[in-house]
């Protein structure tokens, strides 16, 4: 057994151009999963995180103030974006300001969100003290990067006076990465317009992106503002009851605003929404799930090729192991443990490319994260060449038996 272990090494030694082949196909194919599966994951989790807060009786709010949230919380969950407004240094100081805008986004969908990080970690991964904010910041002018703890002035309301609060930066968000907050509607709008894009290149703007949870650490009261939300009723309230509520919210922003209402004429209906998402989201994987799908198939028939054309170069060493004892279900398991082997340098490789692509944002916005679903495509395409090669060496060494290799003097 020792012995044909050693010829298998050998042989894959002797080979080893045919394995590099198939590593570096491998890779590619790996590497292609991986970006394609990231981006369905993210489609899916911002498709969900909207969708599940929602259903058929649920309104939107334009920007709402205090006393219209205290309203719709009486008899709805209202999720909606803080917004506070700081500067790094004292306002009167003799230093330069910059203005930062933090944005504190509600946790149920802030953990759902995959976030793409050029370094740090995510908040859940945080322990902070109860006086210090964990958050997040985009790429900034002022040099700020993930472990630092900073000081921002937050804005009280009055013009006059501020509070100083410690922020522990837990990573720095890559460049595009989507946000949850929305500032402009349309009676045409899905779930991905409650997603905004950001840059520093782009708006000129620092932004701090953390938790509601961390933002109750505040020991004084400051100013906030508010992007536009979703109203969703509780479950206990009739039909009639929620379009009372509904009816009360219409009456105070045709109030607040001039007669205009924004619940009746600017977003779409509920129903219509979340329509117009599912369509969008399903529209979105019927893009990509079909490109997967052909790598998948296209890979899979060059591999099938390549073991073919090895196992027949392999014949010689196969009817050896036949002459020394060996049946034919190992010699397909060793073919097997040769292409195993193969993947798991492929992964390896692959997974050391992702962290080297991200790092230097090679791809541009393409996220290559080996993240779970990910392992999980990349192991089920493993089972699947396994398998492929076990069925591949199978019928060869069937069709070409030890005593027809022998009669042809191979």
């Amino acid at each position: 057994m020792i012995r044909m272990i050693r010829i298998t090494i050998s042989e894959y030694l002797e080979k080893m151009w045919i394995h590099i082949f198939v590593i570096a196909m491998f890779i590619g194919t790996m590497l292609a999963q991986a970006a394609m599966v990231r981006e369905i994951t993210v489609r899916s989790s911002m498709y969900h995180a909207v969708a599940d807060q929602m259903d058929e009786r649920s309104v939107f709010l334009e920007m709402p103030d205090e006393t219209m949230l205290s309203e719709a919380e009486k008899h709805a969950e209202v999720i909606v974006n803080q917004k506070y407004f700081a500067w790094n240094q004292k306002p009167d100081s003799e230093k330069k300001c910059e203005q930062i805008t933090i944005r504190a986004c509600p946790e149920k969908i802030m953990n759902r969100i995959p976030l793409r990080l050029d370094s740090g970690k995510r908040l859940e991964q945080c322990k902070t003290d109860e006086n210090v904010i964990a958050a997040y910041i985009y790429e900034n002018p002022l040099g700020i990067k993930a472990g630092d703890t900073v000081s921002f002035w937050l804005d009280v309301g009055d013009g006059i006076h501020e509070v100083e609060t410690e922020f522990y930066i837990a990573g720095v968000l890559s460049e595009g990465q989507k946000m949850y907050g929305f500032s402009t509607a349309s009676s045409d709008m899905d779930y991905t317009d409650m997603f905004e894009d950001y840059s520093y290149q782009q708006y000129g703007e620092i932004m701090v992106l953390t938790t509601q949870g961390e933002m109750k650490k505040l020991k004084e009261s400051v100013h906030c503002a508010y992007d536009s939300g979703i109203v969703k009723f509780d479950s206990g309230l009739t039909d009639e009851q929620a379009a009372d509520e509904r009816q009360k919210l219409a009456e105070y922003e045709r109030k607040q605003d001039m007669g205009i209402c924004f619940i009746e004429d600017v977003f779409p209906e509920a129903d219509l929404f979340l329509e117009n998402s599912k369509e969008h989201y399903r529209t979105e994987l019927k893009k990509y799930i079909p490109m997967i799908a052909v790598i998948l198939l296209i890979s899979l028939i060059c591999l099938i090729g390549i073991l073919a054309v090895k196992t027949d170069m392999n014949l010689k060493t196969y009817t050896v192991f036949y002459l020394c004892g060996m049946k034919i279900k190992k010699v397909i398991l060793c073919s097997t443990i040769e292409i195993l082997f193969d993947l798991l340098c492929a992964f390896v490789l692959s997974a050391s490319a992702a962290v080297v692509i991200n790092r230097f944002a090679l791809l541009g916005k393409v996220n290559l994260a080996m993240d779970a679903p990910t392992v999980l495509a990349v192991c089920v395409y493993g089972m699947i060449a396994m398998a492929g090669t076990a069925v591949v060496t199978r019928t060869i060494l069937k069709n070409n038996t030890p005593v027809q290799i022998l009669k042809s003097g191979m």
